[in-house]
Parts: structure tokens; C-alpha cells; sequence
């Protein structure tokens, strides 16, 4: 009893997933229209993406005419996932507007036992008869009547269809047996090279796929590159500067992270309630301001090597430490404090935690003697982001004590030196 198993190529997915990640900002706008309704396309290709990955993998690990069934079960398990598999695919292609007239081959894979109708034409004529198969076999076996081209009736049903070691003296890998409403019948042979030809053949068009992606996300960042991102000296204070940044990252680069974009915000807007703080809080939001003219050539230059000095402002880095000046200046730590208190402190400045967590973390992070270690007075009447802000101000200046990213690239004018 001969088995069979289909070999896609894996090594797709890998290069999909990677096009996927690299350059899927620039469909999370791209609108797919669907029956008038307007859905998110990035919902759509992260959710494609998972389906084709997990499908091919189970196909690619499927073994054909292994058990001993009446019905070709294990067949129809096939044909029914790789029906998913397809229609993934042909979304992508609609998702991504490429035209798929000049996707499907309109020659034939299938050859064997394909009898099209007499007058009839069909230009799909793979896809159409790999629609009929899995009609009368698996998924409307007791009623196929919408394939006229292919159908020697126009009513069929299918009592069943078997692997060839059940009835040898037929031809095909697999026989499928119809009826008509009048009791007639007849056969159709299956042969699944014919079936494993044509759905590598479907598969393969993610090559394509990554091909217009790719395209289509270069043109955008070209697109971008010379559209000049408006400076600071374009507004009035700087408030409206980065409000307009964080419109531009978000257009550019990515929907994430914008909390960041918030914080300088607030930070700069924050009323500093005792006035010895003050001098502090400006030197730090001062190397913030330093940090943000490396943000600001990434977001314009839009550059595949991100860890480029001019882009991060850091020339000394750490070993495997790849972050901007200003993620580092956001993510101000401290190992001689403590690990759990600083790991809370942002619940201080976020609205989805409720007020009693956070006031038990307020309480944990007036108990840190970083603030009386750098002289910040805390009379703990601040409000939550003026406290989160001093201690990230108490980090930042504490930060320079020791040797690290921010010691050692943060110009001089920006240390504490100068308070």
C-alpha cells in the first residue's frame, strides 16, 4: 500500500514571516474591502499568516493512505485544509491588491480524468475543479450541483470515495464514486501528484506575495524619505514638536510605543511643586529634548541599520544592548535599589490599573532613598506623574555614579556636574 505525503516549502514561511514583521506597518491602514465593510488588513495578514504557517506544517506532516479506512478520511482531511491553506492565500492577494487575473494559470494541472463539459470554458479551470473534488468528496457530498462544467450530472452525490488498495481493479490513487438522482453512477480517478502538484502550485504564490509586499513597503519608506518631517523650529513651543513627531513615528514606524511620545509630553508640561527639584527635573528633560534629535533623524531617515550612531546618539554602547538614548533614558534602572519597587513605579502614570495597586505602589516608591541620595525633596503632596517624573529624574542623575550607556555618551553640558 503506497503512501503519500506533500513536501511545501517551509523555507517560505520563514521569508513571509520576516516581510511580515519588517514592513507590515504599512498595510495596517491599507484598507481591504469586503461586502462595503472596511476591515483592518493588519488584523487580516497576522491572522493569514498564523493559518498558512500552522497548515503547512500539519500538511507537510500528514501521511496519505496510512490507516485502514473505509472512507479516504485522511484525504478528505487534506483536501479540506489545503481549501483553507488556498483561500488564505487568494486573500492576501486581494488584501495587497495584486491582481490576481495574473496569478491564476489558466493551463491545467489537472489532466488525467478531467472532462469539461461540451460549449463550457472555465480560464480558473485548476481552481474550479479542485472546488468540484472537494464538493462531491468531503464538504457537500449529498448535493453537488453548482460545478457544471465538471459535473456529468446536474444533481450528483457521493457515497463515498477509497484509497485504490480498496478497489485495485480501478485506475487512480483514489476512487470516487457519484450517483445521479436516478440512481446512475459513475467514477472519478484521482491522482494525487495532480493534487500535490497543484497546491504547491497555489502555495508558491506567497512567493509573489513577499515580492509585491516588499515592493509596495520600499516605494512607502522611499515615499517618506522625501517628504521632510516639519522641526522644531516650525512650531511654536515644543509640546506641539513632539505632539507632531509622535504623529509622524506612528505614520512612519509603528503604532507601538507612543506612551513614550505621552510621557516627554507631561514631563515637559508638569509643574515642578518644590522649586529645588526644579533644576533637576530640567537638566533631565533637557537630555530627554538631546535624545529626541536622534529620534527624529530615524523617524525622517527611516534607515534599515537602526544602530547606527547618528540614529541612536550612542557611540559607547553595551555589549548586545541595541536601544536608543532615548529608549535608555525612558528605561532608567538602578540594581542598588530596589528591583520590584522600579518595576511598579510606571503603574503611577497608567490609568488601567486600579486606584488601590496603584496607591500601594505610590507608598513602595516614597520608601526608595534614591530621592534623598540625589537631594529631591518629596513632600508627598505630588501628584503621581510628578513623583514617577522625580524619580525618573533622581535615576538619571544617580545613573552617572557608575559606568554605563548613559555615563557614557550623555554630553557634559546634560550631567549633573552642572546643577
Amino acid at each position: 500500500m503506497e503512501k503519500f505525503i506533500i513536501k511545501l516549502d517551509e523555507s517560505i514561511l520563514r521569508r513571509f514571516d520576516e516581510v511580515i514583521n519588517n514592513n507590515g506597518k504599512f498595510f495596517i491602514k491599507h484598507s481591504h474591502d469586503r461586502k462595503n465593510k472596511n476591515e483592518r488588513s493588519w488584523n487580516i495578514i497576522c491572522a493569514i499568516k498564523d493559518r498558512i504557517a500552522d497548515i503547512t506544517k500539519y500538511l507537510n506532516n500528514l501521511m496519505l493512505n496510512e490507516n485502514n479506512y473505509g472512507n479516504a478520511f485522511d484525504f478528505l482531511n487534506f483536501l479540506n485544509h489545503s481549501a483553507v491553506l488556498i483561500d488564505c492565500i487568494y486573500t492576501l492577494l486581494n488584501v495587497i491588491n495584486l491582481n490576481i487575473e495574473s496569478i491564476k494559470d489558466p493551463s491545467s494541472i489537472f489532466k488525467k480524468d478531467i472532462i469539461i463539459n461540451e460549449g463550457c470554458e472555465d480560464k480558473h479551470k485548476d481552481d474550479n475543479y479542485f472546488k468540484y473534488l472537494r464538493s462531491l468528496s468531503s464538504v457537500h457530498p449529498i448535493e453537488t450541483s453548482r460545478h457544471k462544467v465538471y459535473q456529468k450530472y446536474d444533481f450528483e452525490v457521493s457515497p463515498f470515495i477509497v484509497w485504490h488498495s480498496k478497489l485495485p481493479h480501478y485506475n487512480g490513487d483514489l476512487i470516487l464514486i457519484i450517483y445521479n438522482q436516478d440512481g446512475d453512477d459513475y467514477v472519478r480517478y484521482i491522482y494525487i501528484d495532480e493534487i500535490f502538484e497543484y497546491v504547491n502550485s497555489r502555495f508558491e504564490i506567497i512567493n509573489l506575495i513577499i515580492n509585491e509586499m516588499e515592493k509596495h513597503a520600499e516605494n512607502k519608506i522611499n515615499n517618506f524619505r522625501k517628504e521632510k518631517i516639519k522641526d522644531i523650529v516650525d512650531f511654536d513651543n515644543y509640546v506641539d514638536y513632539m505632539h507632531n513627531l509622535k504623529d509622524e513615528y506612528k505614520n512612519r514606524i509603528s503604532e507601538e510605543n507612543l506612551g513614550d511620545f505621552d510621557y516627554v509630553i507631561n514631563a515637559i508640561k508638569q509643574k515642578i511643586t518644590t522649586e529645588s527639584n526644579k533644576p533637576k527635573v530640567e537638566l533631565y528633560i533637557k537630555a530627554l529634548k538631546y535624545s529626541i534629535t536622534f529620534l527624529h533623524k530615524q523617524v525622517q531617515d527611516l534607515p534599515k541599520n537602526l544602530t547606527e550612531e547618528k540614529y541612536t546618539g550612542i557611540k559607547y554602547p553595551n555589549k548586545n544592548r541595541e536601544l536608543g538614548l532615548f529608549d535608555e533614558l525612558n528605561m532608567i534602572d538602578n540594581k542598588n535599589y530596589d528591583d520590584y519597587t522600579l518595576s511598579k513605579s510606571y503603574t503611577l502614570i497608567c490609568d488601567n490599573y486600579d486606584f488601590i495597586y496603584r496607591n500601594e505602589n505610590r507608598k513602595l516608591v516614597l520608601m526608595l532613598p534614591i530621592f534623598n541620595d540625589v537631594g529631591i525633596i518629596i513632600n508627598e503632596n505630588e501628584s503621581n506623574f510628578e513623583l514617577y517624573l522625580l524619580l525618573k529624574t533622581a535615576l538619571y542623575i544617580k545613573s552617572f555614579e557608575f559606568d554605563n550607556v548613559l555615563s557614557r555618551n550623555i554630553p557634559k553640558k546634560f550631567k549633573p556636574s552642572n546643577i
